[in-house]
């Protein structure tokens, strides 16, 4: 089960072959481009740029895409979060869009002493 210390933005692709895991940490996703499947024990969505997602802690999941894709993706470490979370499906309206480009900018930021770190 991987896990983080400090949050990481990064942009990620992801291929079509189906992988499973979990890991120790929260983690948002925000597609820029393409869609995602992912499947839960009690959710299977297409994640595509109309949507954002958030993924708990130690959350058994499917994923795969089958398009040509690049994702944001924000790991949160669980110091960082409640105690209990759970996963949420959210349409990127103006608000999400916003956080969305400002952690892009972010991530594009070689030069930042930003606490955000990028792998």
């Amino acid at each position: 089960m991987a896990s983080v210390n400090q949050v990481t933005c990064e942009i990620r692709s992801y291929s079509r072959e189906f992988k499973s895991h979990q890991h120790d940490f929260g983690q948002f996703l925000f597609p820029l481009q393409g869609s995602l499947d992912l499947q839960m024990k009690w959710q299977e969505i297409k994640l595509n740029s109309d949507y954002c997602f958030y993924l708990p802690p130690k959350c058994d999941h499917n994923y795969r895409s089958i398009d040509r894709n690049e994702f944001l993706i924000l790991d949160i470490p669980t110091h960082y979060l409640p105690e209990d979370t759970s996963s949420m499906y959210l349409r990127m309206d103006k608000q999400w869009a916003s956080i969305r480009y400002l952690l892009l900018e972010e991530a594009k930021n070689e030069d930042s002493n930003s606490s955000l770190y990028k792998c």
